[in-house]
């Protein structure tokens, strides 16, 4: 999970996470998981061999809702080799490996550019602020999603008013924590559909919802399909 962006992930994949973003990953119970992770400040790393108004290194993009952060081995081959060869080049510390991994490191920058979407003008840091000003929120409902939203108890945790809260929300991620809270279900409930084989009244228990005709109608109304077509199109894909 990536903020409300939940994506299923497999050996061989990488995720991206921009600084500041809330960020959560867990394996299904029967399995066991070994991640390897860099801490990438490209600005810094590149400042000798890179303009600083290289389009490459503006961020915003990687905050959008429609940036993938989780890339596959399948689909980007490219990006998840350059990242294997940083953590490799890291792991061995032969001669030249600094140079090496700065070469890596612009290569894997511009590529992932491309993927980054373009964004409109905004102020970086007030984003990241908020962020951090609402992350024990972001961090409550991302462990209790599946319960009624509590606005009092976030306002708690975050040390601000109902107003405030909100309008921190829609500075940091774009929407009031109700809606926040909502994606979050119906992102959840999507990777489960695509990563196991649960019924659809499971799911959406699972999730948070009460009934299954209101989840139904949620999950058409965001992804324009029902949970059973978005299941069978996800099946198909990877045939």
């Amino acid at each position: 999970m990536v903020g409300e962006k939940v994506f299923p992930f497999s050996a061989g994949d990488v995720c991206f996470i921009p600084p500041g973003e809330m960020h959560k990953a867990a394996s299904r119970p029967e399995t066991r998981s070994r991640w390897s992770y860099l801490f990438l400040d490209p600005a810094r790393l590149l400042v000798h061999v890179w303009p600083k108004e290289e389009p490459a290194l503006d961020l915003r993009g990687f905050y959008a809702q429609s940036f993938r952060n989780v890339v596959g081995a399948v689909a980007q081959p490219e990006i998840c080799w350059l990242v294997g060869e940083i953590v490799s080049e890291l792991r061995r510390m032969e001669s030249g490996f600094r140079s090496s991994v700065r070469g890596l490191a612009w290569a894997l920058m511009v590529r992932l550019g491309r993927l980054a979407p373009v964004v409109g003008e905004q102020d970086p840091k007030a984003h990241r602020a908020a962020i951090i000003r609402i992350a024990p929120a972001l961090q409550q409902l991302s462990t209790q999603y599946s319960r009624p939203l509590d606005i009092g108890a976030l306002c708690g945790l975050c040390g601000v008013s109902p107003t405030h809260l909100r309008r921190l929300f829609r500075r940091a991620v774009g929407r009031s924590p109700l809606e926040y809270l909502v994606q979050l279900r119906l992102q959840m409930a999507a990777a489960l559909l695509r990563s196991t084989d649960y019924g659809i009244l499971r799911i959406s228990m699972e999730v948070g919802y009460t009934t299954l005709s209101s989840f139904n109608r949620h999950f058409k109304r965001h992804f324009g399909m029902p949970p059973r077509d978005w299941r069978r199109k996800g099946q198909a894909s990877r045939r």
